[in-house]
């Protein structure tokens, strides 16, 4: 029995987000908010604020407030100890409550705050990043320190250090799963100082237990009666990893009663393990099973049934190999089941449930692949999988999964103030009163950025905070805000605003890396601070030099990383990449080397991004080999992430910027492929190394007019696992470097300077080597070249250390060449002597011209090539213009001739 997606109505939980102390000196208000209380059910929840005690002035005021935020301005407080109570209430009337103490006071104190506000709780199962931040500083900013310390002084049991050492950077508390025990309550303390100033915040952390996760290898559906039936629940587990261990129960009944085998007796006897076996002989036919498991622990259970009907049918079965989880629908999603069959049987997909969806593969193949954003939000969606024999009968199997529900905000995004100047005026991002449409995937996370180039760039990671003091770019800024759950589905708002000119007179009193470093005062900064800067000023070396560091500091400290992070780092390098002083672009490179060693699911803008900026240190490299090998590099790790789960069938990818142009298809059976990527024809021959059932990625990179002389073109195999019949075998993608190829790979590589005669070369360890590569052919535009290995490869004009075969279609001319070669030694030992005592004086007087001009021309690397190829004056005079001896005097004619 299939039910559709249904959640549990969550209650309210009251949450106040405030400073611990606040400072008349250092802050003109007093803000606390109520926007992390949870427990909605698809409308906002209600707020009411009261003051408990202090003093009576502002009871009045705070009263009458019923948004979210209470906003106090320091005219209406005075020095002593506030408690103010907020109360929640949702659409069912369930109410919450909560209090916060506020400490007011004339001297200094920094006012420190939580991205998570003050209270918070989360499940044992659930890793967290808590980040603390100075929101007014008090005189001159000079750097923060930041430490965490453990607050509950009656705890005996629990080792902080635990918890205070999984961060790298100080203003970031960071939770793991299974750090923290459920049903446990804990305090954590974060003191700020800069210079003599100081302050504090509390964060006070519920840990809440989450539920058992059942995982069983089978759904309803028809199972043969020649197979032996297995139910594998051995995958279940607790998302806490506490140590008690799981206890089964299973189950069967056929309507009401309990189920019998083929002999009438009972099917089931009372188990308690995670497997149940039961053979074919006892499988009744057409008998219709319900099988039922029921998974304890502590206080917890969760159960899983499922209906199976036996057919009659040959020894076949299906299996579902992963459990199926919450889907979010903004990503790609793939789904595939185990299947024993002959290889006559038939397969087929049809869907059952849920608003139609087209999937990206074959209906018949033992897998299901849909695209990011095809399905629908809050949905339950299912297909059934059937294999079909010689016979009418089938089996099958009913796979469902539900899409998740992403949150909503009331307000959108807004701006303050509405004008001001770039590089001066701090504007305040922020979404207000933002829910989960399902109340289930807390805590929400929020991210902002700017519209740049082509791209959405956070100027910060997501973070916990609804709000952000940023500055901006000058002329017109399209601002995005995106809030995401916990499984990140996300809903993007935009706002746009126009900002005047960054003013230099705001820096005439410090350097550009002064201010620059002021205003990353809060760490999470970086990135943002770093696009502003680069793409508002023209930075001197040291500026540049301050930048890169302390955006390479931040990459360093990260210690996972999010789609949004990804592309507000790649922002920043992008916009780098670009300024003028930037005279080595090693590391930059090596910024987005760090970010590809990271665990991410990229989508085509993180690959474009990528490319526009390795296309940009390329050019300023001035084709530097070992920037080529290193950017090539980078571009495949950044394609290996986008085709993680790519199949045979899947579209093929190709993307485009400036210079680069990058293609990968995922193939099986890659025997006499032909591909063609703009004019570059790709040949592949039928005994390549691969097994008929590999899936195999082929990546073509072409670097256009890059070369001296030609396209740079780059040829490389990855190895994603395999597929034969129905057995799918998926695996990380590998480069498989091919070389000494009995059957060579034919490619042709365009060229945008003529020349007479070319010789291929490819890149090896930063050297130009001609082995395995060959040129077979030269058309109008292009050559093709036979290869018997994977490499970066280039054309050259060919060089006089390369052996020249005769050209077997020009034979008379060749004869003809050899009959001179013995009037031409004659000639040459007579005129050896008389050159040379003409040339020696001459040679002596203009001794460092020669020098530069022979240093010029003994160099035969791509980089180094003579730009003007030599004139075509046939075959015997490219014989003898290439003889050590001999060329001279054909040189010497040809010159002569020229005058």
């Amino acid at each position: 029995v299939l039910a559709e997606y249904r959640y549990q109505f969550p209650s309210p939980l009251a949450r106040i987000s405030a400073p611990r102390q606040f400072s008349f000196q250092c802050s003109e208000i007093l803000e606390l908010s109520g926007e992390k209380s949870t427990g909605s059910i698809r409308n906002p929840l209600s707020f009411s604020w009261k003051l408990l005690s202090g003093a009576s002035l502002i009871n009045d005021y705070i009263s009458s407030n019923t948004k979210s935020t209470l906003s106090i301005p320091k005219d209406l407080l005075s020095e002593g100890e506030y408690v103010f109570e907020l109360n929640v209430t949702n659409t069912l009337d369930k109410q919450s409550s909560s209090q916060s103490k506020v400490t007011v006071k004339e001297s200094g104190a920094l006012s420190v705050k939580l991205d998570s506000g003050n209270q918070l709780a989360i499940k044992s199962s659930s890793s967290i990043s808590v980040k603390a931040f100075v929101e007014s500083f008090c005189g001159t900013r000079t750097s923060v320190g930041f430490e965490w310390s453990y607050h509950n002084s009656d705890s005996n049991t629990f080792d902080p250090s635990v918890v205070l050492s999984n961060s790298k950077q100080p203003h970031v508390l960071k939770i793991n799963k299974g750090n923290l025990v459920p049903g446990s309550t804990y305090t954590f303390k974060v003191k700020a100082t800069e210079g003599s100033s100081s302050g504090e915040a509390f964060l006070e952390l519920t840990v809440e237990s989450s539920p058992l996760v059942v995982s069983l290898n089978k759904a309803s559906g028809r199972i043969s009666n020649k197979k032996d039936l297995k139910l594998d629940a051995s995958e279940s587990y607790d998302p806490d990893g506490t140590q008690e261990v799981l206890v089964f129960e299973w189950s069967c009944y056929e309507s009401s009663t309990l189920c019998t085998d083929s002999s009438g007796n009972q099917l089931l006897e009372r188990s308690w393990g995670p497997i149940l076996n039961i053979p074919a002989s006892k499988l009744r036919l057409q008998a219709v099973y319900s099988f039922c498991l029921k998974v304890s622990k502590d206080t917890r259970q969760s159960q899983k049934c499922l209906d199976l009907e036996v057919v009659d049918m040959q020894k076949s079965s299906l299996e579902l190999p992963q459990t199926l989880p919450k889907v979010n629908p903004q990503k790609s999603f793939l789904v595939w089941i185990e299947v024993e069959s002959y290889s006559q049987n038939t397969m087929l997909w049809k869907q059952t449930s849920g608003p139609p969806l087209k999937p990206v593969a074959s209906l018949q193949k033992p897998y299901l692949a849909f695209e990011k954003n095809s399905m629908s939000e809050g949905t339950y969606y299912a297909w059934e999988a059937s294999l079909q024999g010689n016979s009418e009968a089938s089996i099958s199997m009913m796979v469902s999964w539900n899409t998740n529900f992403g949150p909503s905000c009331l307000d959108g995004l807004s701006v303050s103030p509405s004008q001001g100047n770039a590089l001066a005026t701090e504007f305040t991002l922020r979404i207000p009163n933002c829910f989960d449409e399902d109340g289930e995937d807390y805590p929400l996370y929020y991210s902002f950025g700017i519209f740049w180039r082509t791209y959405y760039i956070p100027l910060v990671p997501p973070k916990l905070s609804e709000s952000l003091s940023t500055k901006l770019l000058s002329g017109t800024n399209e601002i995005f805000g995106a809030v995401c759950d916990s499984l990140w589905t996300c809903r993007y708002y935009k706002k746009t605003i126009t900002v005047g000119s960054a003013s230099y007179r705001v820096l005439e009193s410090q350097s550009v890396s002064e201010s620059f470093l002021e205003d990353i005062k809060n760490p999470e900064m970086v990135p943002g601070v770093s696009l502003l800067y680069s793409e508002s000023l023209e930075l001197d070396q040291e500026s540049l030099s301050t930048v890169v560091k302390e955006l390479s500091s931040f990459v360093q400290t990260q210690q996972e990383l999010s789609e949004l992070t990804f592309m507000a780092i790649m922002g920043a390098v992008s916009s780098l990449a670009s300024q003028s002083s930037l005279a080595d672009p090693s590391e930059l490179l090596g910024v987005i080397s760090s970010l590809l060693e990271f665990d991410l699911d990229f989508k085509e803008d993180q690959i474009l991004i990528v490319l526009e900026t390795i296309d940009a240190l390329i050019l300023k490299s001035a084709q530097n080999t070992l920037v080529l090998e290193n950017s090539q590099s980078l571009i495949s790790k950044a394609l290996t992430k986008s085709f993680k789960d790519s199949l045979p069938g899947s579209n093929p990818q190709q993307v485009e910027y400036g210079n680069l142009t990058t293609y990968r298809e995922t193939i099986q059976n890659l025997q006499n492929t032909q591909i063609s990527l703009s004019e570059l024809q790709l040949e592949l021959p039928d005994s390549l190394p691969f097994s008929s059932d590999q899936i195999v990625d082929l990546e073509l990179t072409r670097y256009e007019k890059l070369g001296n002389y030609s396209d740079l073109v780059d040829l490389s195999f990855y190895t994603g696992g395999t597929y034969s019949n129905f057995d799918l075998n998926l695996e990380d993608k590998t480069l498989y470097p091919l070389k000494d190829l009995s059957e060579p790979i034919s490619i042709e590589i365009p060229f945008h300077k003529n020349q007479s005669d070319w010789e291929c070369v490819y890149l090896a360890e930063g050297n130009w080597v001609q082995t395995g590569c060959q040129v077979v052919e030269v058309y109008n535009s292009s050559v093709k070249v036979n290869l018997t290995h994977t490499s970066m490869f280039t054309l050259r004009p060919l060089t006089s250390e390369i052996q020249i075969v005769e050209d077997p279609e020009d034979p008379e001319d060749s004869e003809d060449c050899q009959k001179n070669t013995h009037f031409l030694y004659i000639t040459g030992a007579f005129g050896v002597g008389l050159v040379l005592s003409i040339i020696v004086p001459i040679i002596q007087g203009k001794s460092e011209e020669i020098i530069e001009e022979s240093s010029e021309n003994l160099s035969f690397s791509p980089d180094t090539a003579p730009e003007e190829a030599k004139p075509n004056t046939g075959f015997c005079y490219d014989y003898f213009s290439r003889h050590l001896t001999l060329g001279m005097f054909l040189k010497q004619t040809s010159a002569d001739a020229s005058d």
